[in-house]
């Protein structure tokens, strides 16, 4: 499976970014895919949208970063087909099953908190597995005459090794 994968970024992250070859995250408890780099698939638009946010609010020229990657069936968890959700499913029952008969009880603020700890675990336990993909409703919520709301297709990547540096292009947002 072939992906186009765009980040939003500031100038200054960017070339931090291609020096280091490391996109740097800032781990926490609630990220809705687990703690790893985060990219838009297929939409350039909401990587300038997020780009001109980030920008503004470190005072920095917007930047885009994109490059194509390819994954096979064993890299990526696409939790948008039955078959990787089912899979996902199956580990979080394993997991929180086993937690219960070790009398741990894990209290999470949100359901985002709760998809993190799921799949940062489901790839410490999977290291085949490089990153997870999923569409999200998006943050505009506006829905046009079409009817059809927004949708974000998200992909997080855990294990950097799999991303073509080399080939990363950068555009500036205007």
């Amino acid at each position: 499976m072939n992906i186009c994968c765009y980040h939003g970024t500031d100038e200054v992250s960017s070339k931090s970014i291609l020096s280091s070859r490391v996109f740097q995250v800032d781990r926490r408890p609630n990220h809705w895919l687990g703690n790893g780099a985060y990219f838009f698939v297929d939409d350039l638009d909401k990587a300038r949208w997020w780009a001109s946010s980030i920008a503004k609010k470190r005072d920095k020229l917007a930047v885009v970063l994109c490059f194509n990657i390819k994954f096979n069936d064993v890299e990526l968890l696409n939790l948008n087909t039955d078959a990787d959700l089912g899979k996902l499913d199956e580990f979080a029952t394993k997991l929180f099953k086993s937690l219960e008969s070790n009398n741990v009880l894990m209290k999470f603020k949100d359901i985002h908190e709760r998809n993190c700890f799921v799949l940062d675990n489901f790839f410490k336990k999977n290291p085949d597995y490089k990153a997870v993909r999923r569409t999200f409703s998006s943050t505009n919520t506006k829905v046009g005459k079409s009817g059809f709301s927004m949708l974000s297709d998200q992909l997080c990547i855990m294990d950097q090794s799999i991303i073509p540096f080399s080939q990363i292009k950068v555009s500036n947002v205007n």
